[in-house]
């Protein structure tokens, strides 16, 4: 997964999941610091890439706020249609509340400023039923988003019903596309009817492990390290295939 939490607070957060058959990269380039979102160029077969790129928008934001991410929500969508890359599919829960998209927006805190932003720079939106529910089961409005500049691409747009507890419904679609193969990675097969486990354990044992996961470096860092020298080690005592 690709994900980008809020720093030093509990809550928001994106992240997309992306199968490990799909060639992709990471485009921090296109992220803002002010706006919680996230961005992948996927490669594909049959078109020169594409750009999905995910956002969240908390409710009940300060002007100065709103304002903030509709401006980071245009420059990031511009610069992405302006890349090269053939498809560009934005997906995400702004809070825009609408009963359909092409209204007046009058609940809505953003008003019709978003649809006026997608609008100008040539994406269109394919939500058009509700994707938040009421406590008592009943379509609200739509909160989650679908832009894209290829409508006739990105299809079989679906409104499904919501995970567990989850308020909001889940949004399904496809986009007609191939992407390459990426070769498969070689796998170490342990031959453990020959292991020197003794000697594994007494490698292990020494190690200075205080200082080597001191507390300065990040979990991330710690993880990291932890498996290269078990990894390592196992390869010095536990022979291959």
């Amino acid at each position: 997964p690709e994900r980008r939490d809020r720093p030093n607070r509990r809550g928001g957060g994106v992240m997309i999941y992306c199968s490990a058959s799909v060639p992709y990269t990471r485009r921090c380039d296109l992220e803002n610091p002010n706006t919680e979102a996230i961005w992948i160029e996927i490669q594909s077969k049959s078109y020169k890439s594409i750009l999905s790129g995910v956002f969240y928008r908390p409710p009940n934001q300060q002007a100065r706020h709103r304002d903030m991410f509709l401006h980071d929500f245009e420059s990031c969508a511009s610069t992405a249609l302006s890349s090269g890359a053939e498809i560009v599919v934005i997906a995400g829960d702004v809070n825009d509340r609408c009963v359909e998209w092409d209204s007046i927006h009058s609940s809505s805190e953003l008003g019709h400023r978003l649809h006026d932003i997608t609008s100008a720079v040539g994406l269109s939106q394919l939500v058009d039923h509700p994707t938040h529910i009421n406590n008592d089961g009943t379509p609200d409005h739509i909160l989650d988003l679908v832009f894209t500049d290829s409508p006739c691409i990105v299809q079989n747009l679906e409104v499904l019903s919501p995970l567990v507890n989850c308020d909001h419904c889940v949004l399904s679609f496809s986009v007609a596309t191939q992407v390459p193969k990426i070769e498969g990675h070689k796998r170490l097969v342990w031959n453990f009817k020959q292991p020197d486990f003794e000697g594994l354990k007494c490698a292990l044992a020494i190690m200075p492990w205080g200082d080597i996961l001191h507390p300065g470096l990040s979990v991330d860092d710690r993880a990291r390290i932890l498996t290269d020298i078990i990894f390592s080690n196992c390869k010095t005592f536990i022979p291959l295939h």
